[in-house]
């Protein structure tokens, strides 16, 4: 008898300590300390894309809370640039997990769950342009063409490194907002970004005088993962485990397709109807499994019957 209540004793504990490694115990606006998960504050020009993520997770938390306990979604009060981020969650500084294109540094920095997010959408990059250039791109049919203009990135980001690799000239912000008021004043040419991103990011600045360029994608692999401390590996298991759940039942490709982010993305970019103009990531880790590229219409179709492509 003794036995069996030291081993129930000793279970408790295991499966305790694993619900406050999955999601840490913080103390929430100086109310009872709560098991969160707090993820880096969305800005302004990716709201809506981020809530992509956030209803991802949410539904990740609800499907592995029986396993590994409840949790609640936070946001920190302060934004950072992901460099900033990647450092507050690898030291443990009050950020659990961000979502981010895979880089060998970052792979190096935190614990990748290597689980592609975006079905390859964020290695399609359309072009955010002023509107006075419309008639020049629409010239562009080629890589040498393209180097012709000058792109726009984040100071910090991979893009940068990825695009100067094949020649493509590039200035740099170390402020995102920043990126677009740039743009508008014409001090570079073009702000490739992920599919996935750039029509919530027109939309948050339709005061700047730039346009989606209807024809052109510029694309090289670049799958999004949720990254965590290497330390909580509860945590990447937990959210590993609720992904392979959601991929296995189908509810995953139910979730992706029906969400509001894709089905716009889908509906309006026609990707796979642009020409393409494909540069290799050399910041890619060498054992990246290759993302398969999807007949998204296709599929968008299936999950929404009646819908208008």
């Amino acid at each position: 008898m003794k036995s069996m209540v030291a081993l129930l004793i000793m279970l408790l504990f295991l499966l305790s300590a694993q619900w406050v490694a999955a999601c840490t115990t913080r103390n929430a606006n100086n109310q009872i300390s709560l098991p969160v998960l707090v993820l880096p504050k969305t800005k302004a020009s990716s709201q809506e894309q981020d809530i992509f993520y956030h209803d991802l997770l949410t539904l990740i938390l609800e499907r592995t809370e029986k396993t590994f306990g409840p949790c609640k979604i936070v946001q920190m009060e302060d934004e950072l640039t992901r460099m900033r981020s990647a450092v507050r969650i690898s030291s443990d500084q009050g950020i659990d997990l961000y979502w981010a294109s895979t880089t060998i540094d970052r792979e190096a920095m935190l614990r990748p769950v290597r689980i592609p997010l975006l079905k390859g959408l964020m290695g399609y990059k359309i072009f955010l342009i002023n509107k006075d250039s419309q008639k020049a791109f629409a010239k562009v049919t080629s890589l040498p063409q393209l180097r012709q203009f000058r792109a726009g990135q984040g100071a910090d980001w991979p893009d940068v490194e990825i695009l100067s690799n094949s020649d493509i000239p590039v200035s740099v912000s170390a402020n995102y907002e920043s990126l677009f008021k740039m743009l508008s004043a014409k001090r570079f040419d073009f702000f490739p970004r992920g599919a996935n991103q750039i029509l919530s990011e027109l939309r948050h600045n339709q005061d700047k005088f730039l346009m989606i360029e209807p024809r052109l994608a510029l694309t090289f692999p670049s799958p999004v993962y949720f990254f965590v401390s290497k330390e909580n590996e509860a945590l990447a298991k937990r959210i590993e485990q609720g992904l392979q759940e959601m991929i296995a039942d189908g509810s995953y490709d139910e979730f992706f397709y029906r969400h509001p982010l894709i089905k716009e993305t889908i509906t309006n970019l026609h990707l796979q109807a642009r020409k393409i103009i494909a540069i290799p990531n050399p910041l890619l880790p060498p054992d990246t499994e290759k993302e398969p590229i999807e007949d998204w219409a296709t599929q968008l179709e299936k999950y929404n019957p009646g819908i208008d492509i």
